[in-house]
C-alpha cells in the first residue's frame, strides 16, 4: 500500500515590485467666465489622486485626477485675492517587470512641485511634477506536505518556525460630511480660497470581526470675506470620524497593516439660520486599505523516510511579507524668512502654508537618514499699494536621522512626511521667524522565506528491494556534522531503536566518533 500524506495550507502575499518614479503633467487652464481675470499669480498648489490601478503583463495602468488650486490677484484696481480650481485628469504607464493581471496595485501620488506660466487674463499654463510610488502584491495559497496518513514504517521530523500568515486585505472610503461655523467675530465668507486637511491621529482596531479604523480630520481654510475690503481670512475646523470595514475571523491579536489616502474632497460656502454666509459644508473621502496577518508557532514537516520504501522530497520556497513597526519621529526646523530685494515688506501675514518633500533616504548602520526640502509660501499683506496681496517662496533644507533598530540589509522602506505645525512670528517688515514640525513616519518592510515539502514521490520497487540488501548489523562511527536523524535515515533504523540499542537519549546530539550499532529493520 501507497503511503498517504496530510496536507495543509498557508496563505501568503508577496511583494512583487516596490517602486519611485517621476512623472510630468502639463495642461492649459481656462479661467470660467464666472471668475475675474488673473492679473497676477500668488500660489499654484495641488492634489493628486488615483481614479484606477490596473495591473497587466509587465506594467501598471494608473489614471488619476489633478486637483489645482491657483490663487491670485484680479486684474483691477482693487486687486482683490480670488481663487480658480480646476480638475485634470491624467494616465500614464508604468513599466513593472515581473508584473500579471490579478495581482494588486497600490498606488500613491503626490504632487511634488506646480509651475504656473501665465499666457493671459484668461488663461494659464500649468506644469506639474507628480511623485509615483507603486506597490504590487501578489496572494497565493501554498498547499505543502504536513504529516503522514496511513503507512506506519515512515519516520517523519518536525520543526518549529514562525509563519506571517495572510489572512486578507480589505478596502473602503469613509466619508466626512460636517457643516462648519465661522467663528462669532469673523465676517461672513464671500468666497472659498483654499483648504488644507491633514488626516492625523488615525488607528485600527479588531473587534467583533470588524475593524474599527478612528482619525481626525484637520482643516484650515481660507477665505475672502464678504467685508468692503474681501479681507482675507483663516479659520480651522477638526471633524473626529470614525469608519467601520467588515471582515469575518479576525482576532484582536492579528497584526494590522493600514494606509491612507484623501481621494477627494469639497467645500461650499452656505447660509446659517440668519441667512449669511457663516457656514463650510465640506465632505471629504478617505480611502482606507487594511491588510490582516498572523504570526504564529507551527510544527511542519521538513524531513521523511520509509523503513522499507524510498521516498523523495519535492520543496519550495514560500515567501511572504514582513512588516516591523512603524517608527514615528518629529523634526523641529526654525528659519528666518527674509523677502528678496524684488519683493515689497510685509505689514501683515496672512498665513503661511508649507510641504515637506522627501528627496532621498539610506541606511546607516540602525538608522534610517531622511534628506528633503520643506517648500514653505508666505501669504501676506503688502506695503505697496501696486502689490497689495503677496506670496513669496522659500525653501527649507529638510535633513534627519531616525534610530531604526535591527535592519535587515534587504530592508526595504516607506517614508511619509506632513506638516504638524507652523509658528511664524513678524521681525521686521522683511524677517519673519518661522518654526515648522514635521512628522516622519518610517515603515520598514522585508521578506519571510520559509522551506516547505510540496509533495512526496515513493521511487520505483526496484529500490526498495536494494534496501533489503542492507547488512543485518553496521557499526557506524558518528562524523562531524551527523545527528541521529541523519545516521537513522540512511540506515533505515528509527531515532528511538538505535538509542535504546546504544543505551543513549533519543533526543541527545551524537559527537564525532562516536560508535554507533546499527541493526536492520
Amino acid at each position: 500500500m501507497s503511503v498517504k500524506f496530510t496536507r495543509e495550507v498557508v496563505k501568503s502575499r508577496k511583494l512583487v515590485s516596490r517602486a519611485t518614479t517621476q512623472v510630468i503633467v502639463e495642461n492649459d487652464i481656462i479661467v470660467p467666465d464666472v471668475k475675474q481675470d488673473i492679473g497676477r499669480i500668488l500660489f499654484a498648489g495641488g492634489d493628486a489622486f488615483v481614479t484606477n490601478a490596473e495591473v497587466d503583463n509587465g506594467k501598471v495602468l494608473i489614471e488619476g485626477m489633478v486637483r489645482y488650486n491657483i490663487l491670485y490677484t484680479e486684474d483691477s484696481q482693487q486687486q482683490y485675492a480670488c481663487s480658480l480650481n480646476a480638475n485634470v485628469d491624467f494616465s500614464h504607464f508604468l513599466d513593472t517587470p515581473g508584473v500579471s493581471p490579478g495581482m494588486e496595485a497600490r498606488i500613491k501620488l503626490d504632487v511634488e512641485h506646480v509651475d504656473c506660466r501665465f499666457i493671459n487674463g484668461r488663461k494659464i499654463n500649468v506644469k506639474t511634477i507628480l511623485g509615483i510610488r507603486s506597490c504590487i502584491t501578489e496572494e497565493n495559497d501554498h498547499y505543502f506536505v504536513n504529516g503522514v496518513e496511513e503507512g506506519n514504517d515512515v519516520q517523519v521530523l518536525k520543526r518549529s518556525i514562525t509563519l506571517n500568515r495572510f489572512i486578507g486585505s480589505s478596502k473602503a472610503v469613509c466619508t466626512i460630511e460636517d457643516s462648519m461655523e465661522i467663528p462669532s467675530g469673523s465676517p461672513s465668507i464671500s468666497e472659498i480660497l483654499r483648504s488644507d486637511i491633514k488626516i492625523v491621529n488615525m488607528e485600527c482596531k479588531a473587534a467583533d470581526n470588524k475593524i474599527i479604523v478612528m482619525g481626525q480630520a484637520n482643516i484650515r481654510t481660507l477665505y475672502a470675506s464678504d467685508d468692503g475690503d474681501r479681507s482675507i481670512k483663516a479659520v480651522e475646523h477638526e471633524i473626529p470620524f470614525t469608519q467601520i470595514i467588515d471582515f469575518p475571523g479576525i482576532e484582536e491579536e492579528n497584526d494590522i497593516e493600514f494606509g491612507y489616502e484623501i481621494q477627494n474632497y469639497s467645500f461650499e460656502p452656505a447660509e446659517d439660520e440668519d441667512g449669511e454666509l457663516r457656514l463650510i459644508n465640506g465632505e471629504i473621502d478617505v480611502g482606507v486599505w487594511v491588510s490582516v496577518s498572523a504570526r504564529e508557532d507551527k510544527e511542519v514537516m521538513v524531513d521523511a523516510y520509509g523503513l522499507r520504501t524510498d521516498l523523495g522530497m519535492e520543496k519550495m520556497i514560500v515567501k511572504t511579507e514582513e512588516y516591523f513597526p512603524c517608527s514615528r519621529s518629529q523634526v523641529i526646523l526654525k528659519d528666518t524668512i527674509s523677502l528678496d530685494s524684488d519683493f515689497p515688506g510685509i505689514t501683515e501675514i496672512i498665513t503661511v502654508f508649507s510641504k515637506p518633500i522627501l528627496s532621498e533616504y539610506e541606511f546607516e548602520e540602525n538608522r534610517v537618514v531622511i534628506n528633503g526640502v520643506v517648500n514653505s509660501y508666505m501669504l501676506y499683506y503688502s506695503d505697496d499699494r501696486e502689490q497689495p496681496v503677496c506670496c513669496f517662496r522659500r525653501d527649507i533644507p529638510l535633513s534627519h536621522a531616525l534610530e531604526v533598530k535591527d535592519i535587515k540589509p534587504s530592508a526595504g522602506c516607506e517614508i511619509d512626511l506632513d506638516m504638524e505645525h507652523i509658528n511664524y512670528n513678524m521681525i521686521s517688515g522683511r524677517d519673519v521667524e518661522a518654526r515648522f514640525v514635521v512628522g516622519i513616519n518610517v515603515k520598514l518592510h522585508g521578506e519571510d522565506e520559509h522551506v516547505l515539502i510540496e509533495n512526496v514521490v515513493e521511487n520505483p520497487p526496484g529500490e526498495e528491494r536494494a534496501l533489503q540488501q542492507m547488512p543485518s548489523i553496521t557499526i557506524y562511527f558518528v562524523q562531524e556534522g551527523d545527528t541521529l536523524w541523519d545516521i537513522a535515515k540512511k540506515y533505515r533504523s528509527t531515532c528511538e531503536d538505535i538509542a535504546r540499542e546504544n543505551r543513549i537519549d533519543s533526543t541527545a546530539s551524537v559527537s564525532p566518533d562516536m560508535q554507533l550499532f546499527i541493526a536492520r529493520k
